[in-house]
């Protein structure tokens, strides 16, 4: 049976679930949501054994007249202003259509995504007609009540697989993991509203919030976990597999991250919801303001530094902050909230380690390498785990492979779907005071498949599924993950071409040119993010809220979302490997042809799921570098090269490569000049001087386009300009390119390029030179031989 506060959660998260079953059918007389709301609370939640006996509590709690939770369903909903639409089957609208920091108009066609479950390929809005304003915008009525049935069919049916847990916290996580799945792409509230919240936010919100004591003060926490860029680069430059030693210490502090956020809510008897968010090293929790829970946080932040004291030795540590504020505040002034909040925690960052100084400075300190073969082992098994094992138990755990956090009660185990399914990777753990476990889907969305699976254990079995970052290229027709040195000679595109090829030639020996071995880093973010969520969710008109909490945690979950699952799906398709991805950043690594690819795609799709909208953009810096060189440095470069982007302009959306700043338009068009060059360049076959372009050529004028600027400065210098420009007339002429070439062309590309190069004003001439470095790196590196 629940305890009194799971029956209040569980009646918040629920309070609104009747909208979906009222969607998913033609109008009838009597049928309202709440009303079917309640049916569904009594025939099928009611259903599930971790809640017998408590229907009667959880209709009370989800009753907006006489339950708790109607003041924090006002909050929630703070968002919402009267609209003339009537209509009342309308999806959700993208939240980044509203979107706006000053940087450039919103845009002009909204964005909106229909009404499915979560699944391994994000939904990208479709955009209305120009013209075509939202209140007065009817969508298909039969196309939404088919959309919302299927949806609530299916919802229905995977609540079923829940029904025998009778745990009261693994039914809440798992329950609660189901309700995310199936209500995300759901809007909260479509009659006469700006229907641009889901249902999943607005209903997590109001359950975290119906359990701070009628809503008097609320705590807003924040944690930040230090040192981590340290930490995943150091130690890594001198090992044989740099790959597997980053993708070991990036994952090893997503889990800690995790492990740390969830010790927290245990600690502080908080439900899932209190996780206002969880990426990237940062958390943020929204709590009851009570003497109790603020004595017992500087506790767990004690607990928490002296244990990555004790394994770290100050490499890693926790800064936590909180802020006390009304709920009054929480409702009309947010983004305030979140300022005070960002100020707090930058003074606390100041005094880090201050609670447990006098305890760590009476230890020595000695060498740490106790997580060296912790670290190892996630390397080797995550490129083959499906799943992740959370086991809840305060004693060590007799199962391998394992990375254990005892200090907080914690292991996690990587399995993959041979382990759940045939060796009986659950069984294993029997017998072993397993106080709860929860299994994770990483890879595949469907994360009840293997729910049957948790019959007959001593121990209680939820389940869930985590969106990670995690695109690991593997080698072709192998089982084993690739090396830096794989990936520096390897070209997605000529693969892929080469594959077709094979399929309509029989030369088993024909020889097949190898793309020069380099390694891309990339390091990209989204720009101004601050500022994003500072003042970038203002009203749109008067009578609207400017900031809210239910739009904060929709445009942190959609960011997250399209770094997480999507950044994996272009990851596989350019094959690269992903060393961190999450929150609004990226850091990659591939061949320097794939990078480039994956850098271009990655702003494309990005500008295409914010709406087009300028406000949001991307900026990122990329480095080349051997197989060989120290991972640790070349990060290094990628971020410096990265703060160059950004600072180039004052709207950024740039890149910084071949040590050249940019816009993203640009360095299209720069490559697309690459491309035609590489027609007329280093075809060795081809002898016809008339034709081509030797690549010694492209080479000259290379260097002699850095010459006409000064290494420091970037400051043209005339003198050299004007020497270029009367090379470059004599050096075409060489190959046929005259006066008579250039007014009547004959030598297509050739000539089209002597045009681009030399018939422009003044202005472009020197842009041109100053980013010659682009095509001409593009073409020499694409034609160097082994």
């Amino acid at each position: 049976m629940l305890e009194q506060n799971d029956a209040i959660y569980l009646g918040a998260l629920l309070h609104d679930i009747g909208k979906i079953a009222w969607r998913a059918q033609e109008l009838k007389a009597g049928d309202t949501h709440e009303k079917l709301g309640e049916e569904f609370i009594r025939e099928h939640l009611g259903k599930c054994k971790a809640v017998e006996g408590s229907v009667e509590t959880i209709l009370k709690a989800a009753n907006r007249e006489t339950g708790a939770i109607w003041y924090a369903d006002i909050i929630a909903a703070s968002e919402r202003e009267q609209q003339a639409s009537h209509a009342t089957r309308r999806p959700l609208l993208s939240i980044f259509n509203r979107v706006s920091i000053g940087k450039a108009e919103r845009p002009r066609q909204t964005g909106y995504i229909l009404p499915e479950k979560e699944g391994k390929e994000i939904q990208f809005p479709t955009l209305l007609n120009e013209n075509e304003k939202v209140e007065d915008w009817k969508p298909d009525s039969a196309d939404m009540i088919a959309k919302h049935k299927q949806l609530w069919d299916e919802f229905l049916s995977d609540l079923k697989k829940l029904r025998h847990i009778e745990d009261r916290v693994v039914f809440i996580k798992s329950f609660q993991s189901l309700l995310e799945y199936y209500t995300t792409a759901v809007c909260s509230a479509g009659y006469k509203s700006n229907p641009d919240i889901s249902l999943y936010d607005h209903s997590r919100i109001t359950a975290a919030l119906s359990l701070c004591k009628e809503l008097g003060n609320i705590l807003i926490i924040k944690g930040d976990i230090s040192g981590i860029q340290n930490f995943i680069y150091s130690g890594i430059r001198d090992v044989k597999s740099p790959a597997k030693q980053l993708r070991g210490r990036s994952f090893f502090i997503s889990l800690l991250t995790d492990t740390i956020a969830d010790y927290c809510l245990e600690e502080l008897h908080l439900y899932p919801s209190h996780l206002f968010f969880n990426a990237g090293g940062h958390f943020q929790i929204i709590a009851p303001s009570e003497t109790a829970i603020k004595d017992k946080l500087c506790d767990i932040e004690k607990t928490i530094n002296r244990y990555l004291f004790k394994k770290f030795a100050g490499k890693l540590n926790v800064v936590i902050a909180m802020v006390e504020k009304s709920s009054k505040e929480l409702l009309s002034h947010y983004d305030e909230v979140i300022y005070h909040l960002n100020e707090e925690l930058a003074a606390q960052k100041k005094k880090k380690l201050w609670s447990v100084l006098e305890e760590i400075t009476a230890e020595p300190i000695s060498p740490v390498n106790s997580q060296e073969e912790i670290i190892k082992k996630i390397g080797e098994q995550l490129p083959k785990a499906t799943h992740l094992i959370e086991v809840h138990a305060s004693a060590d755990i007799d199962y391998e492979p394992k990375v254990s956090f005892k200090e907080f009660s914690r292991t996690w185990i990587f399995v993959n779907d041979d382990d759940l399914y045939k060796k009986d990777a659950l069984g294993r753990l029997k017998n072993q005071s397993i106080k709860n476990a929860i299994v994770y889907s990483i890879k595949d969305y469907d994360f009840l498949k293997y729910s049957d699976r948790s019959g007959g254990l001593d121990f209680p079995v939820g389940f869930s599924y985590k969106r990670l970052g995690l695109s690991i290229p593997m080698k072709k027709n192998e089982q084993a993950p690739m090396e830096f040195s794989d990936l520096a000679e390897y070209d997605s595109k000529q693969e892929q071409n080469n594959s077709t090829q094979e399929q309509h030639n029989s030369k088993k020996d024909e020889k097949k040119s190898k793309p020069y071995p380099l390694l891309g880093i990339v390091r990209m973010d989204v720009d101004s993010l601050g500022a994003l969520f500072a003042v970038g969710l203002r009203e749109k008109e008067e009578k609207e809220k400017s900031f809210t909490i239910s739009r904060h945690a929709a445009l942190s979950r959609e960011l997250t979302k399209f770094f997480t699952v999507h950044i994996n799906k272009l990851a596989e398709e350019h094959t690269i490997y992903l060393v961190y991805s999450g929150g609004d950043d990226v850091f990659a690594v591939g061949s320097w042809i794939d990078v480039i690819r994956f850098s271009q795609k990655v702003r494309e799709d990005f500008q295409k799921f914010v709406c087009n909208n300028k406000n949001l953009t991307i900026s990122a810096g990329i480095v080349f570098t051997k197989e060989n060189f120290p991972i640790s440095v070349s990060a290094l470069w990628a971020g410096e090269q990265e703060e160059k982007a950004k600072k180039f302009r004052d709207s950024k959306d740039c890149v910084s490569i071949f040590y050249r700043e940019l816009p993203w338009n640009n360095l299209t068009d720069l490559l697309k000049w690459g491309e035609e060059l590489l027609k007329v360049v280093g075809n060795e076959e081809n002898t016809n001087n008339d034709d081509t372009l030797p690549r010694s050529f492209i080479h000259q004028l290379l260097t002699k386009t850095k010459e006409c600027f000064d290494e420091e400065t970037g400051k043209p210098k005339p003198r050299q300009i004007q020497r270029l420009n009367a090379w470059l007339h004599y050096s075409f002429a060489r190959r046929k390119v005259n006066y008579a070439e250039l007014q009547t062309p004959t030598l297509g590309i050739k000539t089209k390029f002597a045009q681009y190069i030399l018939e422009n004003d003044t202005s472009d001439t020197k842009n041109i030179y100053k980013n010659f470095i682009i095509p001409a790196s593009y073409v020499l590196l694409k034609t160097r031989k082994l």
